[in-house]
């Protein structure tokens, strides 16, 4: 695999106002964690600061933190995609599931 290509299936890294929402911090205290090397993170082209979801693991065990439920998460919709395509759509709710067994996603009643 050639630096910069993510593996198929795999979730993207957080925004810090993602992870601030799961801890139940500001934005800007995720940012001073990870300018004070406490939390992992990696810049985007933009200088915006992206975490992964290991990153947020090891911190949170290394602190004894709990994360929020992740609904919160999923309450603003960041696309709305509209296709006829079956192919497409299959795909489109197998990543769903994927995205819900993880927790990053509430389960569909």
């Amino acid at each position: 695999m050639r630096s910069g290509e993510r593996p198929l299936g795999r979730v993207r890294p957080f925004t810090t106002q993602e992870v601030a929402d799961l801890l139940g911090v500001s934005a800007l205290s995720v940012a001073n964690w990870v300018d004070a090397g406490h939390l992992e993170a990696h810049r985007t082209p933009g200088g915006h600061r992206r975490i992964t979801r290991e990153s947020l693991d090891r911190f949170c065990a290394d602190r004894g933190r709990v994360l929020r439920p992740a609904p919160q998460l999923a309450a603003r919709p960041a696309v709305i995609l509209l296709d006829t395509d079956t192919d497409y759509a299959e795909t489109l709710a197998e990543t769903d599931a994927f995205l819900v067994s993880l927790g990053y996603l509430p389960a569909k009643k």
